[in-house]
């Protein structure tokens, strides 16, 4: 069961991260060397959470799976994807 809570969590984090970085392409006054390099940290900092994932102990898995399905909404929502 743990392990498929940290599949999960990870392709909800994952799912965040690239819809971040695709509502971060409609930032028109940001110069475009500062948005591509904010993307990549974006990514990279999902990386390194999604690796936490997998070494976190089974208990952090339900609170995660809510802070970052709540995150995954929030974005939905702010992007009129409902």
């Amino acid at each position: 069961m743990a392990v498929l809570g940290k599949v999960l969590l990870s392709l909800l984090v994952t799912f965040a991260a690239l819809l971040a970085v695709y509502m971060s392409a409609y930032a028109f006054s940001v110069p475009s060397s500062l948005l591509q390099a904010g993307q990549v940290a974006l990514l990279l900092v999902a990386a390194l959470v999604i690796g936490l994932v997998w070494r976190l102990p089974p208990q952090w898995l339900l609170p995660l799976l809510l802070i970052v399905g709540g995150l995954a909404l929030l974005l939905l929502k702010q992007g009129g994807g409902f």
